[in-house]
């Protein structure tokens, strides 16, 4: 569903876009990444920041000089391989010699439990870009269950930095660093700790977890 609002002003051989807002609704798609749903765009335009060049004698489409766009989204559901939920965006986009930028921005998602967020001053838009995901409370047993790790269960939860690197198209987890503060509980049952060739240490190793509650997890 789609709704909006333009005003152009014609002057000449100029055209200069005055005021420009639009929003769209109940999105659903398809994307490199995964599927989405419930999606809710606005972008509201700064009227006093754009300015257009003359296209008449060009042919040229409208084009901008250092445009400001305020961008509001919120999705209700993205699938990514891992589900995430309620995501809220906030940010201004604006061009710098030719270059996309995305400046303060803001962004939020329910996932396992828990959520992320990043907060950026600024962020270039190209084919690789990088940027830190903070994470709080995530359950640990929900992203072990994404790993499909027979015979091991772990509860508490963790939170952290995770830098990101979006590159071609596809996202990488560079390094990062969670934690748990709170406790759990880690319990790993496998046949290999029954097998009667095992030297000791290693046995030892797998009966604490069959039953191994920590306080503290880096």
């Amino acid at each position: 569903e789609f709704s909006g609002k333009l005003l152009i002003k014609l002057e000449n051989d100029n055209v200069r876009l005055q005021d420009l807002q639009i929003s769209l609704k109940n999105i659903e798609g398809i994307h490199q990444f995964g599927v989405f749903k419930g999606l809710r765009l606005q972008l509201i335009a700064e009227p006093k920041k754009l300015m257009s060049e003359s296209f008449a004698a060009k042919q040229q489409p409208l084009s901008f000089d250092v445009p400001l766009i305020k961008i509001n989204a919120a999705i209700e559901q993205l699938d990514v391989g891992i589900m995430l939920d309620n995501i809220e965006l906030q940010s201004t986009l604006f061009n710098r010699q030719g270059d996309w930028y995305l400046k303060q921005l803001l962004a939020k998602a329910n996932i396992f439990s828990g959520w992320a967020d990043i907060h950026d001053e600024e962020i270039k838009l190209s084919e690789t870009m990088r940027f830190d995901v903070r994470i709080h409370q995530l359950s640990l047993h929900e992203i072990i269950k994404t790993q499909q790790v027979r015979d091991l269960n772990v509860t508490g939860k963790v939170s952290g930095v995770l830098p990101l690197e979006y590159v071609d198209g596809e996202i990488h987890v560079l390094d990062g660093n969670v934690y748990s503060l709170t406790g759990g509980r880690i319990d790993y049952q496998t046949p290999l700790s029954e097998q009667g060739d095992l030297n000791e240490q290693l046995k030892l190793t797998l009966d604490v977890l069959k039953n191994f509650n920590y306080t503290a997890l880096n």
